[in-house]
């Protein structure tokens, strides 16, 4: 996990400083982690989540350019029919796309730390963006006299 989060911190570090170059909010979104060890099982821990969410959290608050986050994926009240299997009609909608394992990303009403967590990022959003550069004023009126036109060709 060392290495992913290195490589997310940098990542998010270079949009940032994007940002900042060109006076654009920033929106971190579609950023997660699966259950530690690999577990689709909602009783797994999510200790290495939360710790990836915090250091990413903690960042993105410390820049102003990040207006707010949309992590990967919310599974809500939704649960997989069987953790780890694939989706079927009449299955609940969670976070996880039907074509991956269901349990992978999702976050759950349960997950009370990571909501908690989330909640804090989830507070960048209601920072003002910054101001727009205002428009350019329209050009002054052309206030000379027209002139005639040009005589016809001989």
């Amino acid at each position: 996990m060392r290495v992913a989060l290195e490589r997310s911190r940098e990542y998010l570090a270079r949009h940032i400083a994007s940002a900042r170059a060109i006076n654009k909010p920033l929106l971190l979104e579609e950023f997660g982690l699966v259950r530690d060890g690999g577990r689709y099982d909602l009783r797994g821990s999510a200790d290495r989540r939360h710790e990836f969410y915090s250091a990413l959290i903690r960042q993105a608050a410390a820049a102003p350019e990040v207006f707010g986050i949309t992590p990967w994926a919310w599974g809500g009240e939704g649960r997989p029919r069987v953790a780890g299997g694939w989706w079927a009609p009449r299955d609940d909608v969670i976070g996880d796309p039907p074509h991956e394992l269901q349990g992978w990303y999702s976050i759950f009403d349960t997950d009370t730390a990571t909501l908690q967590l989330l909640s804090l990022g989830f507070g960048l959003a209601r920072t003002p963006a910054p101001p727009a550069s205002p428009p350019a004023p329209p050009p002054p009126p052309d206030t000379r006299p027209l002139s005639p036109p040009p005589p016809p060709p001989p």
